[in-house]
């Protein structure tokens, strides 16, 4: 793919954005190499009256070769690499859709990937264990969790492999 340029809205004279995920400064002419947040998405402020305003970079490519974003609508990456911001890669999509995408792609943070999880794997197989030799409430007290998280391990809802 030939990487092409255009000029960001409300920007224009300012900053350009390539096909290829790449930013540019238009007033000195160079492109910035950006590295990801803390949630891995390249984003970057653009400066316009003194004021910066943060932006993510997939949906500027978006914005400025697909058209602005449709009301409710998600900029996705097709492969699940945050940081691959070609325009071949990324399309508008719905929550819904976007979600779907994230367990293809093993990027949904869930069981011990979640940063607010209180168990890991061998805490569920425990409560398992313990589930046939007592009553819940224990297990509740114990482990620190509602009745609705040991009901749904016990019933292998939850913390399967």
């Amino acid at each position: 793919m030939k990487e092409a340029w255009k000029q960001i809205s409300g920007y224009e004279g300012r900053y350009s954005i390539s096909n290829m995920g790449r930013l540019r400064s238009d007033v000195k002419n160079i492109v910035y190499i950006i590295k990801p947040n803390t949630k891995g998405y390249i984003s970057f402020g653009l400066f316009k009256d003194r004021k910066r305003k943060y932006m993510s970079l997939h949906a500027l490519v978006l914005m400025a070769f697909k058209g602005p974003r449709p009301d409710g609508m998600h900029a996705c990456h097709n492969d699940g690499n945050k940081v691959n911001n070609c325009l071949n890669n990324l399309r508008w999509a719905t929550p819904k859709q976007n979600t779907a995408d994230r367990y293809i792609h093993g990027t949904m943070a869930f069981g011990v990937r979640n940063g607010r999880s209180k168990l890991t794997y061998v805490d569920a197989e425990k409560i398992r264990k313990l589930y046939k030799r007592g009553n819940s409430l224990l297990l509740q007290k114990k482990f620190n969790v509602g009745a609705r998280t040991v009901s749904n391990i016990i019933n292998n809802k939850r913390w399967t492999k």
